[in-house]
């Protein structure tokens, strides 16, 4: 079960420009604003909700990862796989990774959000 966070653009009338708007649908913030959509889009995927809202769900990978490793079953995928032992391996898998490396990738911040996790 998740929350859905809804970004919605909006054109407001300010004075004698138009003014955009990003706001976070479910709180109702405005999270940018600007004179043009790509420079309130900017503004808010830069905003501080959007970032502590990005840091909230990279937590949540990390909690997935800390689950994952305090399984029984997980040292086979801990390290990545060695040619020699399985030479098939990367014709079936095409962009392998172990799950150490997806661990410090995650520890590094190197994840820009819980998508590229």
């Amino acid at each position: 079960r998740g929350l859905l966070i809804e970004y919605l653009s909006e054109v407001r009338k300010s004075g004698e420009k138009p003014v955009f708007e990003v706001q976070v649908a479910a709180a109702g913030a405005v999270v940018g604003r600007a004179l043009s959509p790509l420079d309130a889009w900017r503004a808010a995927l830069n905003s501080p909700a959007a970032v502590n809202f990005v840091k909230r769900r990279l937590r949540r990978c990390k909690a997935v990862m800390h689950w994952l490793g305090a399984q029984p079953y997980i040292a086979p995928f801990m390290d990545p796989v060695d040619p020699q032992d399985f030479p098939d391996f990367a014709e079936v898998v095409k962009r392998p990774i172990a799950l150490r490396e997806i661990y410090e990738k995650l520890a590094n911040c190197e994840y820009r959000n819980e998508f590229e996790f």
